[in-house]
């Protein structure tokens, strides 16, 4: 009696191997085609069909994100403007300083958003007409702006490091 529970087990593992070895080729198959351009918007069965907008929304999703653009002309201008005044606001930066403007950027992404961005230098006068170093700046459209100093030495680096090295 035991020699035949041998043999229909090892009938059984026998079977049960090719089963899996054909699950795996079938499995791979299937892979490969939803990897394929011809199988990206593929309809399956029992897969509800998509409306144009879905269609059109994933297609935009699997666009790569476009990079940061330099701002020209009255758009950086206005740009340069906006950030002056937030920085005065910020920091209490006095009508006189001294902006120098390093770089200005369109459409940076950070944070799953999209903003602009305006680095540079600034140099002040206090009320003794004495100058202060000039200090680093980052100003972003939807951040408040960030001043080089010994408080955030580190932070501030990583800002610079992100937005205003090209």
């Amino acid at each position: 009696m035991f020699k035949y529970q041998t043999g229909l087990s090892t009938t059984g593992i026998v079977l049960l191997v090719v089963g899996i070895i054909a699950a795996l080729f079938a499995g791979n198959a299937l892979y490969k085609n939803l990897g394929s351009n011809d199988g990206a918007n593929q309809e399956y069965p029992g897969q509800p069909e998509r409306s144009a907008e879905e269609s059109s929304a994933r297609q935009q999703q699997m666009e790569p994100p476009r990079p940061p653009t330099q701002a020209d002309g009255s758009t950086k201008q206005a740009l340069i403007d906006k950030a002056k005044l937030g920085m005065k606001a910020s920091f209490d930066i006095p009508d006189n300083a001294g902006f120098n403007i390093d770089i200005v950027l369109l459409d940076v992404p950070y944070g799953g958003s999209r903003q602009d961005v305006v680095c540079g230098t600034i140099k002040t006068e206090d009320k003794s007409d004495t100058q202060s170093g000039p200090a680093r700046f980052v100003w972003r459209s939807s951040e408040p702006a960030e001043l080089e100093d010994d408080g955030n030495k580190a932070l501030f680096q990583l800002a610079w490091s992100l937005f205003c090295q090209n």
